[in-house]
């Protein structure tokens, strides 16, 4: 007995005799003999195969009907299929994302700057799901040889050491659920940065992090981590209460560097001579306006450089020199000298931070997207 559909076809076949001639043809023959458009689809399977990949309803129905509706091959179909994705993908520029924080007992934690296409992606709970199975990860790993991982940086050395690491997974590397995650959300996802704090001195320092703009406990639009000492006996409680509060303080005023000394000199020698410059364009400025411009003696003009130094620069980019957050009046040294407290290091990240994005017109983007699909 044929099908309810081949048989409404054939009672309509046998009033229109032009579709009758369609119907005999050895094309429709064929097709109508291979079933194609009649392929079953068990539910239950369909149900599992998107249940465990996340992947578009549309996909692991065609994913089953590939693979004859075996599961495990339907899987690596999906699988292989999300490489090609992730390949064609890898090019478009990622605005969006997030920094997860991850943090192991009191001797180590890392952040992680994820970056998407579109804040949508960023949303989406498998992306959270994946971004939160990297760092959780990651921060297990011990002996990293590097404080600062980047793509900026080094590639090589991001990839070997924390993309294609096969020591953080059993099975897989980050690069692999990387690719995975393009091929079910259809868009690139990239690990931009990481950097790891490790605690040297668990006994006597505490390890404290702190999350802004927050989207889950552990991700967010900036983080910082802060190494924190006290100098008078404390309970570990008071001691993170304080180290947090660094901590918010790094987020908001977001320095480069603990201390002075840590700048490089190449850096400050940089700066005096732009401050320089600047005194001089005044005098400049006075000579065109046809205004009397007095002379500074050299030491006059050498301390107004060091004043302005260690005010605009120094006082802005160095931590300790920072006015303190909660009180402008005192700098960050001062508080800690109040509180009896040593900062140790610290480390901060904010999505975005220095990325250079290339702004396209709409037919730009089009024509370049045709061109990867």
């Amino acid at each position: 007995m044929l099908p309810r559909l081949f048989r409404s076809t054939n009672l309509f076949a046998k009033k229109n005799s032009s579709f009758q001639g369609l119907l005999s043809s050895s094309s429709m023959k064929c097709y109508f003999h291979n079933n194609q458009f009649m392929k079953a689809v068990n539910m239950d399977t369909l149900k599992q195969l998107r249940a465990d990949t996340d992947a578009p309803l549309g996909l692991c129905r065609k994913a089953l009907e590939e693979n004859n509706g075996e599961l495990d091959k339907a899987k690596e179909w999906l699988r292989q299929k999300g490489l090609q994705t992730a390949a064609k993908k890898s090019s478009r520029a990622t605005a969006e994302g997030v920094i997860s924080i991850a943090q192991h007992d009191n001797k180590r934690a890392v952040l992680l700057e994820v970056n998407s296409e579109t804040d949508f992606v960023v949303n989406s709970e498998r992306f959270k799901q994946v971004v939160e199975e990297c760092s959780n990860g990651l921060v297990k790993v011990e002996n990293l040889s590097k404080r600062e991982y980047a793509v900026e940086i080094d590639e090589n050395v991001m990839n070997n050491e924390i993309l294609e690491n096969k020591s953080i997974f059993d099975n897989q590397t980050i690069k692999d659920k990387l690719h995975e995650l393009v091929g079910v959300l259809r868009e690139n996802v990239k690990i931009r940065r990481v950097k790891v704090l490790e605690n040297k001195d668990t006994e006597n320092v505490q390890l404290v992090g702190y999350l802004h703009n927050a989207k889950t406990e552990s991700m967010g639009g900036s983080a910082s981590l802060v190494l924190i000492k006290s100098l008078k006996e404390r309970d570990v409680q008071t001691i993170q209460s304080l180290g947090r509060q660094v901590a918010m303080h790094i987020c908001g005023m977001t320095p480069n560097y603990l201390t002075k000394e840590q700048v490089p000199d190449d850096v400050i020698e940089y700066e005096r001579n732009m401050l320089r410059k600047r005194l001089e364009e005044e005098k400049e400025q006075a000579e065109r306006e046809g205004k009397v411009f007095k002379e500074r003696p050299k030491d006059i003009v050498d301390k107004m450089i060091e004043g302005q130094l260690n005010k605009q620069f120094f006082g802005e980019y160095v931590l300790l020199a920072q006015p303190w957050v909660l009180d402008q009046k005192i700098t960050v040294e001062q508080f800690c000298k109040d509180e009896g407290v040593q900062i140790i290091d610290f480390v901060r990240m904010k999505v975005g931070e220095g990325l250079q994005i290339s702004k396209k017109s709409f037919a730009e983007e089009v024509a370049e997207q045709a061109k990867t699909n």
